[in-house]
């Protein structure tokens, strides 16, 4: 009966050190594969940092052009409402005279109207 267990005890022992031997293999293993992986992930971000590089440039300038744009436009805008503001002074101005003109006509007849009905 002990030789039983002692063979037991023997298998358990030897499954141990196979599983561990087995698992050293397999962590170089896929230690290395990672080192690839992380070899080729380092090569694929360099290769993407390079084509970004032109990339970020055309966006640049692209972004400068906009911003030429976008200056020239408020400009323009700012030009037309100062025509349109100097517009709109003049008319009120002429409305203004129009006015006075028509107020003093207004007072010059009601005055001949009362100097009639004395």
């Amino acid at each position: 009966m002990w030789t039983l267990s002692a063979a037991g005890v023997l298998l358990c022992i030897a499954l141990g050190v196979s599983a561990y031997r087995a698992g050293i293999r397999r962590g170089t293993e896929s230690a290395s594969v990672a080192a690839v992986r992380d070899q080729s992930n380092q090569i694929a971000l360099q290769q993407e940092i390079s084509d970004a590089g032109p990339e970020r440039e055309v966006l640049r300038s692209g972004m400068a052009q906009r911003d030429t744009l976008i200056a020239d436009l408020l400009h323009q805008v700012d030009r037309q409402s100062q025509v349109g503001r100097q517009e709109l002074l003049q008319q009120r101005s002429d409305l203004n005279q129009r006015l006075e003109t028509a107020e003093s006509k207004t007072q010059g007849l009601l005055d001949k109207l009362h100097s009639l009905q004395r």
